[in-house]
C-alpha cells in the first residue's frame, strides 16, 4: 500500500510539473518599455497589480517559465511578480564608445536632457533604436538612457 501511494505521488507530481508550459527563450533579462511609461508588476498572471514598474528599468525573468505571454520577474528596481511579454524588449546588440572626448553624455530621450555619462572604452547593450539614437543599458547597469549612434561603434 505504502509503495502505491509512493507511485501515485510521483505520478501526480510528474504530472503537474509537465502541465506548466514552458518557452525556451524566456530565461536572461529585459527592459521595461511601454506607451504607459511603466509596466504592472503583478501577484500571478492576471492577477492584482503590487506595483508599477517605469520605463527603463531592467528585469531578470525566471530560467524556463512562461505562461500565456506571462513572465516571473525579479528586479531591484521593480520587486519580484510576475508582467506580461508584451512590456519587455530585450537587448539587440553590444556597442563600445569612442567618443574623443572621454565620455558620451547619456539623455532621457531622443536629444533630450543629459542625466549622466559614461566613459570611452566602456560597453553597454543596446535595446531599441529610433532614428539615430540608441536606448542603452551600460554593461554595470549603472545607467541607462539614449545615446547617439555617432558615439559608439
Amino acid at each position: 500500500m505504502k509503495k502505491l501511494l509512493v507511485l501515485g505521488l510521483v505520478a501526480v507530481s510528474t504530472l503537474i510539473a509537465s502541465s506548466k508550459p514552458v518557452h525556451a527563450g524566456t530565461a536572461g533579462r529585459g527592459m521595461v518599455y511601454s506607451a504607459d511609461g511603466y509596466a504592472n508588476v503583478r501577484s500571478a498572471p492576471n492577477a492584482k497589480i503590487l506595483r508599477r514598474c517605469p520605463n527603463g528599468s531592467i528585469v531578470f525573468t525566471e530560467t524556463g517559465y512562461y505562461y500565456k505571454g506571462w513572465l516571473r520577474i525579479f528586479s531591484d528596481q521593480c520587486g519580484d511578480g510576475y508582467m506580461h511579454e508584451s512590456q519587455l524588449v530585450y537587448p539587440e546588440a553590444n556597442v563600445q564608445f569612442i567618443s574623443r572626448d572621454g565620455y558620451t553624455n547619456v539623455r532621457s530621450t531622443p536629444n533630450g536632457r543629459i542625466i549622466g555619462q559614461i566613459a570611452t572604452g566602456r560597453t553597454a547593450e543596446v535595446y531599441l533604436r529610433k532614428g539615430e539614437w540608441l536606448m542603452i543599458v551600460s554593461d554595470d547597469y549603472s545607467i541607462s538612457g539614449w545615446v547617439h549612434q555617432s558615439q559608439v561603434e
